[in-house]
């Protein structure tokens, strides 16, 4: 008879409020595995020896019995499980027995099964990410119809990108949806449907825009703004878009910023695409950022915000005034951030705190950018100067003698 034993604890690493994922440890004939059951728990309330939840101040015993009956429930389908294979005499291994642990045993229907995570995990995904599922079942239907089942499951991968092309989307879109797609078939293997990934090969790296202004570009920016020069609409964006060059925030944080955020010479908020982890951001708020705040600071959100299209389109208008020839984007002034502070002197560890970010190879990127940058505020000599030395420049950065 096979050794099975299976228990619940939370992990030990706890984000800044507290809040740490719940896992199942299972161990079959000495080999053992941690499973993610995907939900999350304050840490302080978990009594370690009972392993259950305990009712204290901040939690009431109606929420702990409640979430002890949750994970209770992982514990009896584990008894479940066992009894079944031993009444059958079936080997367990670990990796069948959680795919027994999530499967439903219901046939396949991709669609389904998406819509049915989306409404289960409300709270582990930020709202834009939501948005791009919701968006990616329309795809899914353009492609195959109200249903996608188990023999569909080998053709998806040239079918949506067909689906897609005919949709027009961008390179980007489409790698975004491919991967969502790739994710969303994981989740199903996982459950225990019997499914071979499509997604063998890389779905492959595409270029982001990251484009940023030089301190010239964001002086004349600035310049631009102080004159109010604008219409009223594009003044607007412009005055949001150089609050997010001083501080950093995506646009998603923006939109969710009110007066309590500003903490003494701070901005601090959870940012919205990990809310999930409870990540608290921090970000020193210059006086430059918050000269741009109406006064007096009123109830509300502190900026009147419109759509991310809108914003984009307004931002294009704004910079062929400025002529500014970059293809210009919110997103861009959180690069610009990044990239400022790595040039006049910021530590690379601190920017990855201030921007969220969950490894610090992303705002290494900053550094590559902040580099070139230099180079190129270097070449404003020989752009200056060029005639007068009798050179001329010719690529980037390369000066020849004149003929």
């Amino acid at each position: 008879m096979q050794k099975i034993k299976y228990f619940i604890r939370p992990r030990y690493d706890i984000n800044a409020d507290g809040f740490t994922l719940v896992e199942l440890n299972l161990r079959i004939d000495g080999l053992e595995t941690r499973i993610s059951l995907e939900y999350y728990l304050q840490l302080k309330y978990w009594d370690r020896k009972k392993r259950v939840m305990v009712a204290k101040k901040g939690l009431t015993k109606t929420e702990a019995l409640q979430i002890n009956l949750e994970l209770q429930g992982y514990i009896d389908r584990c008894a479940e499980i066992v009894r079944n294979a031993r009444m059958n005499g079936e080997f367990l291994s670990l990796q069948s027995f959680e795919s027994k642990l999530w499967y439903t045993g219901k046939p396949l229907n991709l669609i389904e099964f998406t819509e049915n995570w989306i409404e289960e995990n409300p709270d582990n995904n930020a709202s834009s990410s939501l948005k791009t599922y919701s968006k990616l079942i329309g795809v899914w239907k353009d492609a195959f119809g109200n249903t996608v089942g188990l023999g569909d499951i080998p053709d998806i991968r040239p079918k949506i990108e067909k689906a897609m092309l005919k949709r027009k989307h961008s390179l980007n879109t489409r790698k975004k949806n491919h991967s969502k797609t790739k994710s969303m078939i994981k989740r199903a293997i996982k459950a225990g449907y019997p499914i071979t990934n499509p997604y063998t090969e890389p779905i492959g790296g595409i270029k982001g825009n990251r484009n940023f202004l030089n301190p010239d570009e964001l002086r004349l920016a600035i310049k631009i703004y102080k004159r109010d020069y604008l219409p009223d609409h594009l003044q607007k964006t412009l005055k949001v878009f150089l609050f997010a060059c001083f501080t950093g925030c995506r646009i998603s944080d923006m939109q969710e910023l009110r007066k309590n955020n500003i903490v003494g010479d701070s901005l601090q908020y959870i940012a919205v695409k990990t809310r999930r982890y409870q990540k608290r951001v921090e970000v020193p708020l210059p006086e430059v950022a918050r000269a741009l705040i109406d006064k007096p600071i009123v109830s509300g959100p502190l900026f009147d915000m419109r759509c991310e299209a809108t914003i984009n389109k307004n931002l294009k208008a704004i910079f062929k005034i400025l002529k500014i020839n970059k293809s210009i984007s919110y997103h861009c002034a959180r690069h610009t951030f990044g990239t400022l502070y790595i040039y006049l002197g910021g530590e690379v560890t601190n920017l990855k705190e201030m921007m969220a970010h969950s490894k610090i190879d992303t705002t290494m990127v900053y550094v590559g950018m902040a580099k070139r940058l230099t180079i190129n505020e270097k070449r404003l000599f020989d752009e200056e100067f060029a005639s007068d030395m009798k050179v001329i420049l010719k690529g980037k950065g390369e000066i020849m003698e004149a003929v």
